[in-house]
C-alpha cells in the first residue's frame, strides 16, 4: 500500500494572496567555506584530441599518442610531431608525421566522416605513392582521386588494416591511451612484436607526367564502427625506388595525444569532494570543462548563473560567483558547522536550499537570525546526490579530481549527480534574517548548500515530512503521516489513487484522519491497495 498526501482547494484558499516567487537570496563571501567544484578553466583529460581509432569522431576509447607522453615507458608512442621515420618492413620508405600534435594531425575517413582532401604543399610528379594508415575496429577500403595539374584525374582503393596484428607493419607505438580514463594499455615490449601499428600502402600513379596537386579520400567500404586514418603520404619518382616524405597540408581530426598533453593527476582545482573528507575521489565540475560535443552540457552551471527549478519553476537559484574560490556552504564530520551572512537582511517567510549530499541522506539543522534579536531553527533532508527523487537539476557527470577522470557520463539531461531543493516555513516574517546557521551531527556523509532563495510573499504549501510507503497483511492497522507548512489556511485532503484516478478519502467506517495530516485506516483488506 503507497500513499500520497494531496493538498485541493488550494486554488480558492490562496486565490485571494499574491504569492511572490522564491528569489536568489545574495550571500557574503565568506558563507562560503569550500570548494567543490572544478571550474572549466583547469585542463581536463578528454581535450588533447578530437577523434580517436577506437571511436573516430565520438572520441572516446583508445587513441595515439606522441613518444614522451608516459613516462613510465618513454620509448613507447607515435614517432615525435614533424619528425621522420624510416618504415619498419620496407626501409626504402619514409614517412614525416604532422607537424603538431596539438592541432589536427591525420585524415580520418568512416561512415560518419566519408570525405577529406589530402593538399599537397609544392605539387610534383611522382610514379608511386605510399599513405600512412591504419584503422580501428578490423580493416576498411578507402577509395583515392588523384587531381593533376593538367587537370586529369586517376583514382583506385586502398586497404587500412586494423592497428593490432597487421603485417609488414610501418611503425610500431607499443602502447595507446584511453583519452577519457588516461589509462595506458601497453602492447608487447620495444624488443618484441607488439601492438598498435601503422602501415604503408603503395599505390602506382599512371600520368607521371604531371604534377600531382592534391588527393581526395573517400569512405569505400567497412563495417560502420571501422575508423580508416591517413597519417602521412610519400612518394617515389622515376629517378629510383625510394619514397621519401611529400609535405602535405589539410589534416581534418587531431588523432594523437601530444606529450605536453593533459595526464591523469589531480586537478588542483578543489578543496573538498563529495565522496571523502578531503581533497579526493568525486566531485562536481562546471559546464565545459568535459571538451568533447557529445557531453558539451554535462555539469554545473557556470559561476554566477542563475538556474530555475525544473519542478517548481517559481524558484530560482544562483551559484557562486567563481569556482576557483569557495564555491558551497560544506558540512562533513569534522566541519559540522557554517554560517551564512546576508549581503543585504531581508524578512521572508519561506526559505528555500540548494543541495546535494555525499553518501547521504544527512539531517542538517538550520538556525535562523534576524535583526530583532530572535532566533527560530529549522531542519530539512538533504539527499544523497545520486538517490533521489524531484530533483532540481541533473549534472549527468561527475570528475575524481585526483585522477581528472570522469564517471557517471551521460548524454541524457538531468542525470545523476543532482541537486535538490529543501524548504520550510519561517516563524517570523517581519524582522530581517542577518545570517543562517547550517549545521549537522551526521556522523558520515558530506553535504554541499550551493544557493539559498526566498519569498516575502504566501507561501505555497511545503510537505516537510511525505507519507511513506506501507506494506501490511490484511486485518493491520495502516497509519500514514504527515508534515506541512504554509501561509494560512490551509486545508488537507488525503485521496486514494486507482490507476491514477484519485478521489477523496472519506472518514467513517475503517477510515480516520481524512482532512488531518495523519490517515488510520483500521483492518485493512486487499481492496485498500491504492497510492
Amino acid at each position: 500500500m503507497k500513499s500520497k498526501l494531496v493538498p485541493i482547494g488550494l486554488a480558492l484558499t490562496l486565490a485571494s494572496v499574491a504569492r511572490a516567487d522564491f528569489a536568489p537570496i545574495a550571500l557574503t563571501p565568506s558563507s562560503y567555506n569550500a570548494d567543490v567544484v572544478v571550474e572549466n578553466t583547469v585542463p581536463a583529460l578528454g581535450n588533447n584530441t578530437s577523434a580517436t581509432t577506437d571511436q573516430g569522431t565520438n572520441n572516446t576509447g583508445n587513441g595515439w599518442y606522441e613518444i614522451g607522453y608516459n613516462a613510465n615507458s618513454p620509448a613507447s608512442g607515435l614517432p615525435a610531431a614533424g619528425s621522420t621515420f624510416v618504415s619498419a618492413s620496407f626501409t626504402n620508405h619514409s614517412y614525416t608525421m604532422a607537424p603538431s600534435y596539438t592541432t589536427n594531425n591525420a585524415w580520418l575517413i568512416d561512415t560518419g566522416v566519408t570525405n577529406a582532401t589530402i593538399t599537397l604543399v609544392t605539387p610534383a610528379a611522382y610514379t608511386n605513392l605510399s599513405f600512412l594508415i591504419t584503422s580501428g575496429n578490423g580493416g576498411g577500403t578507402v577509395a583515392y582521386k588523384i587531381h593533376h595539374a593538367d587537370a586529369t584525374t586517376e583514382s583506385g582503393t586502398f586497404i587500412c588494416s586494423d592497428w593490432f596484428g597487421g603485417v609488414n607493419p610501418a611503425f610500431i607505438s607499443f602502447g595507446r591511451v584511453n583519452v577519457i580514463s588516461g589509462n595506458f594499455d601497453t602492447q608487447g615490449s620495444i624488443t618484441s612484436p607488439g601492438n598498435p601499428r601503422l602501415y604503408g600502402r603503395d599505390v602506382t600513379v599512371v600520368n607521371t607526367a604531371s604534377p600531382i596537386t592534391s588527393i581526395d579520400l573517400a569512405y569505400s567500404s567497412g563495417a560502420a564502427n571501422v575508423h580508416n586514418q591517413v597519417y602521412a603520404l610519400s612518394g617515389a619518382t622515376a629517378a629510383g625506388p625510394t619514397w621519401s616524405p611529400i609535405a602535405v597540408t589539410g589534416h581534418t581530426y587531431d588523432l594523437v595525444v601530444e606529450a605536453g598533453g593533459v595526464h591523469r593527476g589531480p586537478t588542483g582545482a578543489t578543496t573538498q569532494s563529495m565522496d571523502n573528507d578531503v581533497n579526493g575521489v568525486n566531485a562536481w565540475y562546471e559546464k565545459g570543462y568535459h571538451k568533447f560535443l557529445l557531453y558539451a552540457n554535462t555539469g554545473l552551471p557556470v559561476a554566477g548563473s542563475t538556474i530555475t527549478n525544473a519542478s517548481a519553476t517559481d524558484h530560482a537559484y544562483k551559484f557562486a560567483p567563481d569556482y576557483t574560490q569557495n564555491n558551497v556552504a560544506y558540512l562533513n564530520p569534522t566541519n559540522a558547522i557554517v554560517t551564512q551572512t546576508l549581503v543585504t537582511p531581508t524578512a521572508y517567510s519561506a526559505l528555500s536550499f540548494l543541495n546535494s549530499s555525499g553518501n547521504g541522506p544527512r539531517n542538517i539543522d538550520v538556525l535562523i537570525n534576524h535583526a530583532d534579536g530572535s532566533s527560530e531553527t529549522h531542519t530539512f533532508v538533504s539527499l544523497d546526490w545520486f538517490n533521489g527523487a524531484a530533483s532540481v537539476l541533473g549534472t549527468s557527470g561527475r570528475v575524481e579530481v585526483d585522477t581528472k577522470q570522469f564517471n557517471n557520463l551521460t548524454a541524457t539531461p538531468n542525470s545523476n549527480p543532482k541537486l535538490f531543493a529543501a524548504e520550510f516555513i519561517l516563524n517570523n516574517t517581519v524582522s530581517p534574517i542577518t545570517n543562517i546557521v547550517l549545521s549537522s551531527t551526521n556522523l558520515g556523509g558530506r553535504t554541499a548548500i550551493f544557493a539559498v532563495s526566498g519569498t516575502a510573499g504566501a507561501a505555497a504549501p511545503i510537505f516537510s515530512l511525505q507519507p511513506q510507503p506501507l506494506i501490511l497483511s490484511p486485518g493491520l492497522i495502516a497509519n500514514f503521516t504527515a508534515s506541512v507548512s504554509g501561509t494560512a489556511p490551509l486545508t488537507l485532503q488525503w485521496q486514494k489513487g486507482t490507476n491514477g484516478i484519485y478521489v477523496n478519502v472519506v472518514n467513517g467506517g475503517t477510515i480516520s484522519g481524512a482532512a488531518t495530516t495523519n490517515l488510520t485506516i483500521t483492518g485493512v483488506v486487499a481492496g485498500d491497495d491504492a497510492d
